[in-house]
């Protein structure tokens, strides 16, 4: 991965997640809650592409050995 992925995975996970802190003080409702889920999701998403990316990564060093 490069530094330039890497540097868009760190911000975008940080511009998400002060998104999602921020909807907390909004007032109760519908856009509040549909920005959370969509928050939550988006990170999640990040989360499994980035543990299918490592694992791909480790599965190629041990055929290496």
């Amino acid at each position: 991965m490069s530094g330039r992925e890497k540097l868009t995975v760190l911000l975008g996970s940080g511009v998400l997640f002060l998104l999602g802190v921020a909807a907390l003080n909004w007032e109760p409702g519908r856009a509040r809650t549909g920005t959370l889920a969509a928050v939550f999701a988006a990170l999640a998403a990040i989360a499994v592409r980035q543990t299918v990316r490592i694992g791909r990564r480790n599965g190629k060093e041990r055929k290496k050995r």
